[in-house]
């Protein structure tokens, strides 16, 4: 696990702000980007996958890695197949940056993505996976987990 700390200041409170990079395990193993927010008494205040509150306060320093948060170790988006083609078929529901998010693409691929079956999806996905491992190896490397 990475490990990265810095000390914030909301209002008059100061706080130590840790966010945690790491393989984590249930029954595969995942990426995992979380922090909490430990007041100076040591009380724990806040915490969890909260990317959004990552990047107010570390600025963009782990956008490589927020986008891997809950792939597997080979860096294949959880439930590539499945997810996606639910979010595919539910335009109204799943806008295409959502999408482009899930898949780790640009917004024009999604475009294109929108027009295959399952199956064609599943090829596809597949196809995908070395890029994605790529991705996971070059990331595993850089926080050292």
């Amino acid at each position: 696990m990475a490990t990265f700390t810095k000390i914030i200041t909301e209002g008059e409170t100061n706080y130590k702000m840790n966010v945690m990079v790491k393989m984590s395990k249930t029954n595969h193993e995942y990426f995992s980007i979380t922090y909490d927010q430990i007041n100076m008494r040591g009380r724990l205040e806040a915490c969890g996958a909260g990317h959004d509150t990552i990047r107010k306060y570390f600025g963009n320093q782990f956008d490589d890695v927020i986008p891997l948060h809950l792939a597997d170790s080979d860096g294949v988006p959880m439930h590539a197949l499945e997810n996606g083609f639910y979010y595919l078929q539910n335009p109204e529901e799943f806008g295409p940056e959502f999408i482009a998010n899930h898949f780790r693409i640009s917004l024009e691929e999604v475009e294109t993505l929108r027009h295959l079956s399952k199956d064609q999806l599943s090829q596809w996905v597949e196809h995908q996976k070395p890029l994605w491992a790529d991705e996971a190896k070059e990331i595993r490397t850089k926080y050292g987990i």
